[in-house]
């Protein structure tokens, strides 16, 4: 979403920051796949993990942004940082997912995993404090999709009684997780909202628009035999395996990604993204609408 946002701003698309090959002023992508929210110390310490977790976490990315800070600024025409960020467009997250994604991985229930949720929303929101602190005034804060539909997690969970689902084939549970993760994540913006009236805080509700496509996907140019399988996989109910992810071998992909909701178990299709970006930047799903705040 945020290249779909680069391109409504007639910016270019934004490379990884670590390549150290962008112009900074023209904006700086500091995404790694797999980063959490909570600082990979918390689960190695609470035993969730059982592999080495790269050091990519929501606190390490804000680090690689103070770094790169003074770069950003000095391109700019207005002086100081705080006058430099006043027409920047941040977006932080979605956070979230890998977080919730390490403890199902685990084999955590239901309780366990809600038991982290605010440390999760707190991290976050604490990230979006820390950002307008340093001058920032748009931010859009992505919540969570419905992970329950993802071909990775149906896949997963495999098996289960047919109660654990809901009437589109999702996972229940795991939804109502993202749910309430969503439900504290809007209430910890409208705190910061209060407490800094200067910023526009956007809230963009990730959840929803997948629902929306998943209930009638028919709508959207997907067949509904297709709608929770990935476009990328190695077969299965899902076209997910865990042994042959897209891009290794025995994996093979979709010959129209578009007629797809998920393209390789994980990530969402080009087509699904283009929706979305469309819904954050002109609604109705997100609070408020980017392109009734943002003007450049």
């Amino acid at each position: 979403m945020v290249c779909n946002a680069a391109q409504k701003f007639g910016l270019p698309l934004l490379g990884p920051s670590l390549l150290n090959n962008s112009d900074a002023s023209k904006g700086v992508n500091f995404a790694v796949g797999g980063a959490p929210a909570i600082d990979i110390d918390y689960f190695e310490r609470n035993n969730i993990v059982q592999f080495k977790l790269l050091n990519n976490s929501l606190s390490v990315q804000l680090g690689w942004f103070e770094e790169l800070r003074p770069a950003i600024c000095n391109k700019t025409e207005t002086s100081g940082c705080r006058g430099c960020f006043s027409k920047a467009l941040f977006f932080v997250g979605e956070f979230g997912v890998n977080d919730y994604n390490f403890l199902w991985f685990a084999g955590k229930a239901e309780d366990e995993v809600m038991s982290h949720v605010p440390t999760v929303v707190k991290n976050i929101a604490a990230a979006v404090e820390g950002l307008i602190k340093g001058g920032a005034v748009y931010v859009v804060v992505p919540g969570n999709p419905p992970l329950g539909c993802s071909p990775t997690m149906l896949t997963s969970r495999s098996g289960l009684n047919t109660t654990e689902y809901d009437d589109m084939g999702c996972l229940t549970d795991i939804n109502r997780v993202a749910r309430h993760h969503n439900s504290l994540l809007r209430s910890s913006i409208v705190s910061l909202r209060g407490r800094y009236r200067r910023a526009t805080i956007i809230f963009a509700d990730f959840y929803s628009p997948i629902i929306k496509i998943l209930r009638n996907p028919s709508h959207f140019g997907v067949a509904e035999a297709d709608a929770l399988r990935a476009c990328c996989g190695a077969g299965g109910p899902y076209n997910w395996n865990g042994s042959a992810i897209c891009g290794m071998p025995g994996a093979t992909a979709c010959e129209n990604p578009s007629a797809f909701v998920n393209w390789d178990g994980v990530h969402y299709t080009e087509a699904t993204n283009g929706y979305i970006a469309d819904w954050w930047l002109n609604g109705p799903f997100a609070d408020p609408p980017i392109m009734s705040v943002v003007r450049y």
